[in-house]
């Protein structure tokens, strides 16, 4: 979606997760959907995926300082 997004020029910020949950009858569905478990699921869900993001930045970040791509920030401050 981002990829088609950008493609378009259409401004996309988000991360749209599906669920696969209507081939087969489930505890957890739409009609469900905002009692406090399935609420608390979905918070732990939407943390793991900040976590999987963030370790990503930070490995690209360490990659870049290893490689030597950028500067390091200290590096590259303003000598007055």
């Amino acid at each position: 979606m981002a990829l088609i997004a950008d493609r378009r020029h259409i401004q996309f910020g988000y991360i749209h997760v599906v669920s696969d949950n209507v081939a087969r009858v489930q505890a957890e569905h739409l009609g469900n959907e905002r009692e406090a478990q399935i609420i608390r699921k979905r918070l732990c869900a939407n943390f793991r995926i900040l976590e999987i993001l963030a370790l990503g930045v930070f490995a690209l970040n360490c990659a870049i300082l290893r490689h030597s791509w950028i500067k390091p920030f200290e590096a590259c401050q303003i000598q007055h």
